[in-house]
């Protein structure tokens, strides 16, 4: 999802409403939202497929929005 995508789906709702995140991945887990950036990233797989960001360097070629999440409210 782009951001501008998320806004005009966002925009639709009480401007007052909690944002929470939900999964149904291994289980039903709610997570709270504790900051939004941007970073340069790369996307990866891990060997048994599961998707994973890397850091590590400085140069790498895709920014993307990082919304940082908790399981603790």
């Amino acid at each position: 999802m782009k951001v501008r995508e998320l806004l005009e789906k966002l925009s639709k709702l009480d401007s007052e409403l909690e944002v929470v995140c939900f999964s149904e991945d291994n289980g039903s887990v709610c997570f709270d939202i504790t900051s939004v950036s941007a970073a340069k990233v790369e996307k990866l797989r891990l060997e048994d497929g599961n998707p994973c960001l890397s850091f590590k360097m400085d140069e790498l070629p895709e920014s993307v929005a990082i919304l940082e999440v908790t399981a603790d409210f």
